[in-house]
């Protein structure tokens, strides 16, 4: 919604570079390149603005008036955030503050502040979206009283989104109001913007993203570009939810790549963010670290990218890898890096960190009940989560009959995303075992099936070896020899074999390899030297020297293994 007013002149000169950066005109030439940076931000083309002139002219030196001066740098922080600039969005914000003065009119400070209102959220303050909240509604009081419904139609979006994850029922208000008056004055950018975020709110709630492709197609009918590559990201995100890896894939590179061309850095800081998260749900770390080492540049581009990266994709991957403690590290690192900078970003504060805690004790009645009074733990992706919670909260109160019930409740809402739901079958199967609830042999031996298929081979060893414990007959995966690389077959390593070998190539001692695999140390000291005997080598640490690449499975490095024998 950056810099959309609908009052502006249709397209872009050829070349406002000059003029963009005279912020020294008078009056009326002032209000042609505000017509011309209205037009510059509806087109998503901040690449024809250079960076910003690094003195400003005062008023009497400018010959044009403060306000109107104040205007144009609003309209100038406007057109840096999409493109991923919020110090620049800062910098034009701060002296476009000091050209109002005390007591500016409000058509002027209404500009001024529904734009402070969008810069605040890249502002780095624990405060800023309690300080974007008052200036969105000073901005929308303001424009009321001066008759600005572009204004105003800015100033209620977003309220909408920053109640949208503790209200839904405000948040919908707020974007029902801004769609109305968009209708009425004939604002046709605004009128989408507002129901693209209804379209959001919608597939939050039922899992069902048709309405918001439909929106997203009539953003780029309507050229609004920088909202389409942001609903783009929300698109690929649920794709990958739902195991759709390969056309999530494409629309991330598709998206990316005009994001790139149109240098919207905010986009492509997301997009970025979402290709991690596709590699991290698929449990392949390697691709995952090479795409957050892109997305390194432009970690702050974008609000809550930097939380994200660490649940959405870093915890999440350590789960499939059987790497708990990491996972608890990292979602940890999400909580801090939100506490210091909040956003409305949904890293799994309000899912699976709340079913992570109850399953280890550290949260109970009371973290639900807080967690679950927002609008956003029940979305439906987090109703999976807080659902199965849920359950394990009522079979350690004894109350067997509610927890099945509960757990079904919320299996059925996870039954559109595949990987996630059978994690949460291995995750919840020893507490429901233990409390007698559920039928946890049936969960495991259906999450091992689909962890073997996806080979997963941590996920599904630690199934079998929970079924072990259950005294559950388990299926034997022996027959796996495809797993092992070619190399190391012909020295005869087996596929648990090469399980240890993996683990033995990141330098990890026995007993954490023992954890890791859910076998005893003494037989991974009979594996360990089993491999050592077949490869010739000497001992772990010349193992691990040559065979550095099994650590992702890929081991083109494995020859190495026979030129040191």
């Amino acid at each position: 919604m950056n810099g959309i007013d609908d009052t502006g002149r249709d397209g872009v000169v050829a070349d406002p570079r000059t003029e963009a950066h005279r912020l020294v005109a008078p009056e009326p030439c002032a209000t042609e390149l505000a017509h011309l940076l209205d037009a510059i931000a509806r087109a998503a083309r901040p690449d024809r603005i250079p960076a910003p002139a690094a003195r400003p002219e005062t008023p009497a030196e400018a010959g044009a008036a403060a306000p109107h001066r104040a205007g144009l740098h609003a309209r100038l922080a406007d057109i840096a955030l999409p493109a991923g600039r919020p110090a620049e969005a800062l910098r034009h914000l701060d002296i476009a503050r000091r050209l109002l003065g005390e007591c500016p009119a409000d058509a002027v400070a209404a500009v001024v502040d529904v734009t402070a209102a969008q810069v605040e959220l890249s502002r780095l303050s624990p405060e800023r979206l309690r300080t974007a909240a008052e200036l969105a509604q000073q901005a929308a009081d303001a424009a009321r009283r001066a008759d600005l419904p572009a204004v105003a139609c800015r100033a209620l979006l977003i309220l909408g989104q920053l109640a949208r994850d503790q209200d839904e029922q405000t948040a919908t208000t707020y974007f029902l109001r801004a769609c109305a008056i968009a209708r009425a004055r004939r604002l046709p950018a605004l009128r989408v913007y507002a129901e693209v975020h209804l379209a959001r709110l919608a597939a939050r709630r039922d899992g069902r993203p048709a309405r918001v492709e439909q929106a997203r197609q009539e953003c780029l009918r309507a050229g609004l570009l920088p909202l389409a590559h942001e609903t783009g990201f929300v698109l690929a995100l649920d794709q990958i939810r739902r195991c759709e890896f390969e056309a999530a894939g494409d629309r991330i590179r598709e998206g990316a790549a005009e994001a790139s061309r149109l240098r919207l850095g905010r986009a492509l800081s997301l997009l970025r963010l979402a290709e991690a998260v596709r590699h991290a749900h698929r449990g392949r770390r390697a691709e995952m670290q090479e795409a957050l080492e892109r997305l390194a540049p432009l970690i702050d581009a974008a609000p809550g990218v930097r939380p994200m990266a660490y649940g959405l994709a870093r915890a999440f991957c350590s789960l499939l890898e059987e790497k708990h403690d990491d996972a608890e590290q990292e979602f940890a690192r999400a909580l801090a890096y939100d506490a210091e900078n909040p956003a409305t970003a949904d890293f799994g504060r309000h899912g699976i960190v709340l079913l992570l805690g109850v399953l280890a004790g550290r949260m109970g009645r009371r973290h639900y009940a807080g967690i679950t009074a927002a609008s956003v733990g029940e979305t439906r992706w987090n109703r999976q989560f807080t659902g199965l919670a849920h359950a394990v909260l009522l079979g350690r109160e004894g109350r067997s009959g509610e927890a099945t019930a509960a757990a079904g409740a919320a299996l059925e809402a996870a039954a559109l995303y595949p990987m996630a739901r059978h994690l949460c079958l291995r995750l919840v199967a020893r507490s429901a075992y233990e409390d007698g609830w559920g039928t946890p042999v049936d969960w495991l031996r259906e999450a091992e099936e689909y962890f073997h298929g996806a080979c997963l081979r941590e996920a599904a060893g630690a199934c079998r070896a929970l079924l072990r414990g259950m005294g559950a007959p388990v299926r034997q995966r022996r027959n796996g020899t495809e797993q092992v690389p070619p190399h190391l077959r012909r020295f005869g390593i087996t596929v648990r074999e090469f399980d240890v070998a993996r683990l033995l190539a990141e330098r990890i001692a026995n007993k954490e390899i023992a954890g890791r695999l859910h076998i005893s140390p003494r037989t991974v000291e009979k594996h360990v030297a089993s491999v050592l005997q077949k490869t010739g080598l000497p001992n772990r640490a010349a193992f691990a020297s040559v065979a550095r690449d099994l650590v992702d499975g890929s081991g083109p490095l494995v020859p190495n293994i026979a030129s040191a024998v």
